[in-house]
């Protein structure tokens, strides 16, 4: 599995775009879920994206998987919520 992650922010909403290339390893094609979490700094789950894609035996798809726009509060330099 690769990851690539590109996170975008604009003023206060903020979106993340994520790149994951999955192998199939085994002998017959699949139906693969990937389920991506996004969390805070304090580990609590801010957005969630999910995406299903068909992949043949043995071979390479890349999930190409965007957050909803995510409207979170802003906080001060020294962390205080604005």
């Amino acid at each position: 599995m690769h990851l690539d992650t590109l996170a975008t922010n604009s003023g206060s909403s903020s979106t993340v775009q994520i790149k994951t290339d999955v192998q199939n390893s085994r002998s017959a094609s699949v139906n693969a879920t990937l389920k991506t979490d996004i969390v805070d700094k304090d580990g609590k789950v801010v957005a969630t994206v999910s995406s299903q894609q068909q992949i043949a035996a043995g071979a390479t798809v890349t999930f190409d998987q965007t957050t909803p726009s995510h409207r979170g509060r802003g906080r001060h330099s020294d962390g205080r919520p604005s």
